[in-house]
Formats: C-alpha cells, structure tokens, sequence
C-alpha cells in the first residue's frame, strides 16, 4: 500500500474511533504545554452541534480552576482520549464559568506515540525547599515534570522574579529521596482572586526548569509521574 492511501487509511480509522468517543461520551484530557512542562484537565464529552460545526465539553467540577489557568490567552487546545489513544488539537470557540467549553471539529488528530514528559498535580505532599534573597522557602509543589515543577504563592507572600533567572540549588523531597538539583525560572503566572481555594485573595503561579539535574533523579521523578498517569487511566 503506498504512503499516501496508508495515511488516509489511518486518518479514516482514527476518525471513526473519535466518533465512537463522541458517541459513548468518554473522559479526554485537555492538557498545555510550556518549556517542558504541563496543565492537564480532565473532561467530558457532552454533544455534538452539527448546525454550528462545534463539539461541546464540560469540564470536571473540581478542575475548573485549571481550564481557567490553561485557556488564558490560548484558543487553540491539545486534548487526549485516553480510551482511544487519540490526540488532537481543536479551537476555542466558547467558555462559560461552569466550566462548559465549545471547540471546534478536531484537527491534527493523531494516534498515540509515546508518552513523554508531562506535569502532573501530585497526589502526595512533594515539598520544595531554596534560599532566594537571603530568605529559606519551603513550599509544596503544584504540580511536578521530570523536567520542572510549579509553585503557588498567595497575594502576601509573591515573591519578585523574572523569567529565566536562576534560581540555584533546589531541594526536594519526594517520597523517601532528598534530590538536590538547580533550577531557573521558566514562567509567571498571575492568579486571580478565588482561582484557587488556598489563594482568595490572589497570588502567582511560577513555574521552574530543572538546569542541573542527576539523571537517575530525573528518572526517579518520571517513574512517580508514570506510576500516577497508569492509575489514573486505569480509572
């Protein structure tokens, strides 16, 4: 079979099986991605609106806080169909404060590859401890990569950094390993008030690079990371 009828092929079965997804209304994730990390939601499918060309999702009632975080400043989404081992790229077209989203038909639909660095929200306490203008931080991290991890600071305790300033050495403790490593500043998110339950009044999201990084750390991280995606797709 030559490369171009083997590809529409592919693209025909991919298809159906997204519209068997549609259909049986399953669980997809819609995730972000930025200097190798990343925001994961989950939802669900709700219907398909052939007069506007449009699908439409809802958003899991607990994660709506991080659609608003993902869709800042974003119209276009990546989403995965963990039953169907499916990923595609839509277009925002609307989003309501019940966490209901209108996307566009996909896009770039794909099958699954492999899986490759992703951040997750930890379902353990991971604690993060630095030394930043003569002051000792010690934090619970957001969510966490093999690649970096996030920090949440309320409205009184932000801290004045810039992207890509070092940050130095690191500690963090993740089940029963310390790992030291080096971090820079890899973004700055503002959070607006009540976006978060422990941030009523605001704050700011910063989102860290590892820079130095022993690699059976790195390892050691990506095997939590792998242990929590397999139970969460076994769901």
């Amino acid at each position: 079979m030559g490369g171009l009828a083997k590809k529409e092929k592919e693209m025909t079965e991919l298809e159906k099986r997204f519209q068997k997804s549609l259909i049986q209304k399953d669980r997809l994730i819609a995730w972000y991605s930025f200097n190798g990390q990343l925001l994961r939601c989950n939802l669900n499918f709700k219907q398909k609106n052939t007069r506007k060309n449009e699908i439409v999702l809802q958003v899991e009632p607990n994660e709506i806080y991080i659609m608003d975080l993902m869709i800042s400043g974003n119209d276009i989404i990546n989403f995965y169909i963990p039953s169907k081992s499916i990923h595609f790229k839509a277009i925002l077209k609307n989003y309501t404060e019940s966490g209901q989203l209108s996307i566009s038909m996909p896009y770039e639909v794909k099958e699954e590859e492999r899986r490759r660095d992703i951040r997750v929200e930890p379902d353990i306490d991971i604690k993060i401890s630095f030394m930043y203008n003569g002051n000792w931080y010690t934090r619970k991290t957001f969510d966490v990569s093999a690649g970096g991890f996030s920090i949440v600071f309320g409205e009184q305790e932000k801290i004045k950094v810039e992207k890509e300033q070092d940050i130095g050495i690191i500690k963090i403790d993740l089940l029963d390993r310390s790992i030291i490593a080096k971090a820079q500043v890899a973004t700055i998110m503002k959070l607006r008030p009540f976006l978060l339950e422990n941030c009523p009044y605001g704050g700011q999201r910063i989102s860290f690079m590892f820079t130095e990084i022993e690699p059976r750390d790195r390892a050691f991280i990506a095997a939590y990371i792998n242990t929590y995606l397999t139970f969460e797709d076994s769901m």
